[in-house]
């Protein structure tokens, strides 16, 4: 990152891309000559799709650690047989005690109240395909992520030279008046 103390007045040319959230055609633009109030809108834009995208990153990564879990829980109810003790979940920190019914097949929550009987093979593919569906939306999270944070970079950098050019010309002419 330049140090805006050293780097040129005016970043030449520095282009920020927009519209990048889904159905938003991108769309370049030349910031050098946009006003501060412009630039302190759109970096606050910027700001605000940041957080949005790590906050759908955090989430993305908690379905992952949940799908990992399950994925635990099938590997030690394969060990399981027919009539053992466990600790069914009744929310996410309340267990109760119960027995294994079939150690061959599971109840497989696919959504929205809906579940599905279904064999250990069967429910470990099932969270295989979760997990790698995730995986592709936290890669593509964390890609869409990392321009907007070198968007928010452009447009702070071009906000920051902007500011201390008009600093510069304000003292300038301070220094004029003085002299007249």
């Amino acid at each position: 990152r330049p140090n805006p103390q050293t780097a040129p007045l005016e970043p030449a040319g520095a282009r920020v891309r927009a519209g990048t959230m889904a159905g938003e055609a991108p769309r370049e633009g030349d910031i050098s000559s946009f006003s501060v109030e412009q630039l302190n809108n759109l970096k606050q834009n910027f700001e605000q799709e940041v957080r949005d995208m790590q906050t759908r990153v955090q989430v993305l990564a908690g379905a992952r650690r949940r799908f990992a879990n399950s994925q635990a829980c099938l590997d030690e109810l394969g060990e399981a047989s027919d009539g053992d003790p466990m600790l069914v979940p009744v929310t996410e920190s309340m267990y109760c005690a119960g027995r294994v019914a079939s150690a061959g097949t599971v109840l497989v929550d696919i959504g929205t109240g809906f579940y599905m009987e279904r064999s250990l093979a069967d429910a470990r593919q099932y969270l295989q395909r979760k997990v790698a569906l995730v995986d592709r939306n936290m890669e593509a999270a964390g890609q869409v992520l990392q321009q907007k944070g070198h968007n928010l970079d452009q447009v702070t950098m071009a906000l920051q030279h902007k500011i201390l050019r008009y600093q510069q010309m304000e003292a300038q002419q301070k220094q004029q008046r003085q002299a007249s």
